[in-house]
């Protein structure tokens, strides 16, 4: 195919924004973000100076890509305003949390944004935090004591569940709902630690990759009709 633009930096890691406007991109530095029409920086993000050699740096876009969610940057959680390039709040700043009373460690390790743009999950070493993007609020604090040591999360395509596989599991991944911040069901099929979990477009179907060399493909509907009949149960894909 053509190539549209070339852009010459040591880059570590890519992130498309949802609407296809916008690329960020991970350098030695900090986070860019590039207009995909013109090629063009638009943004960096503004790292202090002690801090703007980075290395473990994660980021996600929200759903509408009006925000990118960025970690790992010396113990900070910034939110940014795609629009102007600044930090709108900072989650996590030496050592300290906005997540309750909760004293978090750690880096974030990964993002997760629900599908209508209100939650966002930040998943740290021993904890995962929720917070109310339009409220400016953290939530779910019982639910979030209850997650600890958790490897990947992601949130159901109607954004009223969460599925989370703990750090050194069992090859099992666990649903859980959000307006009792309880336990639903726990999943299984794969014979080693599950390593990601993805949902297609149209929230049919949910993928599940393992290190035993697997993947799993379940029907989400099959799986919303197990919660309807049972509290806590073991389903097949």
């Amino acid at each position: 195919g053509k190539k549209l633009h070339s852009l010459q930096r040591k880059t570590k890691a890519l992130w498309f924004s949802p609407d296809n406007k916008m690329l960020s991109i991970k350098d030695n530095y900090g986070i860019l973000l590039i207009d995909v029409n013109s090629g063009k920086e638009i943004h960096r993000l503004a790292l202090p100076k002690f801090r703007r050699r980075v290395v473990d740096t994660v980021a996600a876009f929200s759903p509408d890509s009006t925000i990118l969610a960025t970690g790992g940057l010396k113990d900070e959680t910034h939110i940014w305003s795609v629009t102007s390039g600044e930090s709108i709040h900072i989650l996590k700043d030496k050592g300290t949390t906005i997540f309750g009373d909760t004293q978090v460690s750690g880096y974030a390790r990964a993002f997760a944004f629900s599908s209508d743009n209100s939650v966002l999950a930040v998943n740290y070493d021993t904890y995962v935090g929720f917070w109310d993007l339009k409220t400016k609020q953290s939530l779910y604090q019982n639910l979030a004591e209850k997650l600890k040591f958790i490897e990947s999360i992601v949130f159901s395509p109607d954004a009223k569940f969460l599925l989370t596989v703990e750090r050194y599991s069992d090859a099992k991944f666990t649903i859980w709902d959000f307006t009792t911040e309880s336990k639903l069901l726990t999943l299984s099929g794969h014979a080693y630690t599950i390593e990601s979990m993805k949902f297609s477009h149209d929230g049919q179907i949910l993928a599940t990759a393992s290190s035993d060399g697997t993947i799993l493909l379940w029907d989400w509907n099959k799986i919303l009709n197990r919660i309807e009949t049972e509290k806590i149960g073991t389903v097949d894909p």
